[in-house]
């Protein structure tokens, strides 16, 4: 990718109710039908949405979400279920399942980040049809004891950069400030995916006041990016850090 890409960092506040910020508040016109996160369920913890827009019939639209260990599910604009597909089985019962976090669309791809087995996987937006390579490696970790650990893929974005004609995937690392720039790769019919680079976002903040300031959760685990896009004409990346529900460490 011979553009430079920048970074936007933004640290957002935990609990600020939309209206306090002056955004215009939406209401729903379709429900989806409902996903329980329990045993009975399938551990179905609905989570992000993408949309496929069908250009030439905008009423026949798709919306691919993920439900984590329940997997991804793919609907129709007036909230009818067309298809449900469940996340990868551990792969040895003392390992993480399938967990899928975050999803987008590429053409007409799904590209989906797979947090308990730290992969990015594809899938046809038509039929929900695997096309995921099965040499598809860890994209943070080394072994699967580290994966197991759950510092893995979380949050996702991708894009189709028009200068080298290829699509890029940016995800970051669940419990650690880093984020790993990915090229796909067509792999036997398939995707695949190598890592071009990575980076790590600054951990804490100076306040107008000259303190330090940090979002945290527990020791020895930094603040998160999850909600992340790119501005493909810039090459700007957007990202949304998440803080823990005490709303940050002391300043320092």
């Amino acid at each position: 990718m011979r553009r430079v890409l920048l970074v936007v960092f933004l640290a957002m506040l935990a609990g600020q109710p939309a209206s306090a910020a002056g955004f215009p508040q939406v209401k729903a016109q379709v429900e989806t039908p409902g996903l329980f996160d329990d045993e009975q369920g399938g551990n179905a913890d609905a989570d992000d949405p993408a949309i496929w827009v069908n250009r030439s019939d905008p009423g026949r639209s798709v919306v691919v979400a993920t439900a984590k260990e329940g997997g991804l599910y793919s609907y129709r604009l007036d909230g009818t279920r067309i298809k449900h597909v469940p996340a990868p089985a551990r792969p040895g019962p003392e390992h993480a399942p399938g967990r899928f976090n975050n999803v987008d669309i590429v053409g007409e791809v799904a590209i989906v980040s797979d947090r308990g087995r730290d992969h990015i996987r594809f899938y046809q937006v038509n039929g929900l049809v695997d096309v995921t390579a099965p040499d598809v490696e860890f994209v943070f970790g080394t072994s699967q004891s580290e994966v197991d650990e759950q510092r893995t893929a979380y949050g996702l974005t991708a894009w189709y950069d028009w200068t080298d004609r290829a699509t890029y995937v940016l995800v970051s690392r669940r419990s650690t400030t880093r984020v790993a720039l990915l090229k796909v790769e067509p792999r036997g019919g398939k995707f695949g995916y190598r890592v071009v680079r990575t980076l790590d976002l600054p951990s804490e903040f100076t306040l107008p006041n000259g303190t330090k300031w940090q979002p945290c959760d527990e020791p020895g685990v930094l603040p998160q990016v999850e909600g992340m896009v790119v501005d493909y004409r810039t090459g700007t990346l957007y990202a949304g850090q998440e803080t823990s529900a005490s709303g940050g460490c002391p300043p320092s």
